[in-house]
């Protein structure tokens, strides 16, 4: 399946088939066959939805890594340092940067309610599965991170779910490249309104 990142206007070809909503419960996706392919076109998150996930500034980190280098280690240092209270989950790490870490989702506490996922594509379904179970009801799954597998289980259990957005073009202060790319996408359109 393709996906396509764009904002969606009210008037829709005869082909387009609605489907009921996903990304944050109010805006639904739609999706055309065109041959063997199916091009589902997502809506933008809303920009209220992003900060109301990213306001109360405390959420699970799945895929935080050892290695300073690594983007989900470089998005765990940077939102600490930002102010945000973080809860690790690395399935073989008992501490990231001095904090304990949880070797699952399950594991987290019930009062964790957000939870943001930067892992590969081949460990995100089953990380949503068990934010479900847990009773996470906001989840942010870094762009290209998410699957359409991931995307199905949070509409079933009512998650409202963040993807095809980067963190870090959100988390105030945006600074460095990610400051460009935040333009970029304003210039084109592309940025949540």
């Amino acid at each position: 399946m393709a996906g396509v990142f764009l904002p969606v206007s009210g008037q829709h070809s005869p082909e387009i088939k609605r489907h009921s909503p996903i990304l944050d419960l109010k805006n639904p996706y739609y999706s055309k066959t065109c041959g063997s392919e199916t091009i589902t076109i997502y809506p933008m998150t809303s920009l209220a939805t992003i900060k109301s996930f990213l306001e109360p500034k405390e959420l699970a980190i799945a895929g935080v890594s050892r290695n300073p280098k690594k983007f989900g280690r470089v998005v765990y240092d940077t939102l600490k340092d930002r102010g945000f209270k973080l809860y690790p989950v690395h399935p073989y790490s008992d501490e990231i940067a001095g904090d304990a870490c949880v070797k699952e989702i399950t594991e987290l506490p019930d009062h964790v309610k957000r939870l943001y996922i930067v892992t590969g594509k081949d460990h995100t379904t089953e990380l949503v599965e068990q934010a479900a179970k847990k009773g996470i009801k906001e989840i942010w799954i870094q762009q290209t991170s998410d699957t359409p597998e991931s995307i199905e289980i949070a509409e079933k259990n009512d998650i409202t779910l963040i993807h095809k957005q980067c963190i870090m073009k959100f988390a105030e202060p945006v600074k460095g490249i990610h400051k460009f790319h935040r333009s970029i996408s304003k210039l084109f359109g592309t940025f949540p309104k």
